[in-house]
């Protein structure tokens, strides 16, 4: 089973500010946050129950460690856009809480978080539900929905909002993509030897 939330993610990140947001008008400088919900799914050819179980025996340091590859690759993204915007966050690691599975009609829910841990304050990076649902007997969706947080784009001023989506687009894929690689190992071979051997590719 998935450990509870270990982690509280306590620190606030604003919306962009409104007319009746009290916040500085556009040119003032802001250091929150750009913050965008995502959802990002693929199919596989595998019944819900076989995805489930490979699911609950993935163990919790896997999960870091794909959050961590897909994180790792929206910084380098970032760093395209711009070669300080990692400056800030030079030591970052992402940390990973999920709870348990919760099911809602047809579908399996896991709310988990992901926060950047390092030199600087922790930083909310995203709060999203991980879902499983069947499609027929023999094909299930994994799709992760939730909202991502660009990290340090306050700070960026040269990477825009469509600059910043993208950014949270290929993280959630390269995660979802990433966990769905290792059920299909799991589930098809019952392997963790297998499995650890994508991880680590």
């Amino acid at each position: 089973m998935y450990r509870p939330l270990a982690f509280n993610l306590c620190c606030p990140v604003l919306l962009l500010p409104g007319p009746l947001s009290g916040a500085p008008p556009a040119g003032f400088s802001q250091t929150h946050d750009m913050e965008f919900f995502l959802r990002y799914f693929v199919e596989l050819e595998l019944p819900m129950a076989a995805v489930e179980t490979a699911l609950e025996q993935v163990p919790a340091e896997w999960l870091v460690a794909v959050a961590n590859k897909a994180y790792d690759r929206a910084l380098g993204f970032m760093l395209e856009a711009d070669p300080h915007a990692g400056e800030d966050l030079a030591g970052a690691v992402v940390v990973l809480g999920m709870e348990p599975a919760a099911v809602h009609g047809s579908t399996t829910i896991r709310t988990m978080a992901w926060a950047l841990i390092g030199p600087q304050p922790a930083k909310p990076l995203l709060e999203a539900d991980l879902e499983v649902g069947s499609l027929g007997h023999r094909r299930t969706q994994l799709a992760v929905a939730g909202r991502y947080y660009v990290p340090g784009s306050g700070m960026n001023r040269r990477i825009d909002r469509g600059t910043a989506q993208r950014v949270g687009e290929a993280t959630i894929k390269e995660f979802v993509d990433g966990l769905a690689d290792l059920v299909q190992t799991l589930a098809r071979e019952g392997s963790f030897r297998a499995a650890a051997t994508r991880l680590s590719a």
